[in-house]
């Protein structure tokens, strides 16, 4: 069941979370999820769900003493999606907060942080800021993965894909699975000046 709450978010309910986390996996995994016939909103919300199974396939270089914290940089274009599948349901077998993050400042206390598309022309001062730190970068704005985002969705014929920066991943401490790595494409960092801000 799909409902409208209090403040205009959408809530889940835990077996619909499940239904989608199974069938966006097993649909990922036979070449991409078809998006035509999806709105904004449950786009992101199928988004949400899969960077949910992510977490299953990567190993952070610490246990997480204060929780998962999911967050957003930047315009957040789930609409309640990940504040909703952060109070359904605990990742790692750690609670799960969803915060909006404001400034810098607060970025490495993440555990996962998606970079909106409104950060592109920001995004190499985002990634300085977090200095390895061991944060799941996740965004889906084209270019990203190569710019040192861990992982970028994109859409390619009108299905939803994934690409995986291993190289970003490792440097931060982060593990991520053969099995997730099979179902992505891989993309290195670019070097040098392809890489500077945009003016």
């Amino acid at each position: 069941m799909v409902k409208k709450g209090k403040f205009g978010w959408w809530v889940f309910s835990v077996s619909l979370i499940k239904r989608l986390s199974l069938i966006l996996m097993v649909l990922t995994i036979l070449g991409g999820l078809s998006t035509p016939a999806w709105s904004q909103f449950e786009e992101y919300a199928l988004k949400a769900v899969l960077m949910e199974k992510f977490t299953h396939f990567i190993q952070w270089p610490n246990t997480l003493t204060n929780g998962f914290k999911l967050c957003v940089v930047g315009e957040n274009p789930f609409k309640g999606a990940l504040h909703n599948l952060a109070a359904l349901t605990r990742i790692n077998d750690e609670p799960t907060t969803f915060v909006n993050i404001d400034g810098p400042d607060a970025m490495p206390d993440c555990t996962m942080l998606f970079i909106g598309h409104s950060k592109q022309h920001s995004l190499a001062r985002i990634l300085d800021r977090l200095h390895r730190s061991p944060v799941l970068t996740v965004s889906d704005t084209p270019g990203f993965a190569r710019r040192g985002v861990m992982i970028n969705f994109v859409i390619k014929d009108s299905k939803i894909h994934f690409e995986i920066n291993p190289e970003a991943a490792h440097a931060a401490g982060l593990k991520i699975s053969s099995r997730l790595l099979k179902l992505a494409t891989i993309m290195p960092s670019v070097t040098g000046g392809e890489n500077k801000e945009k003016k």
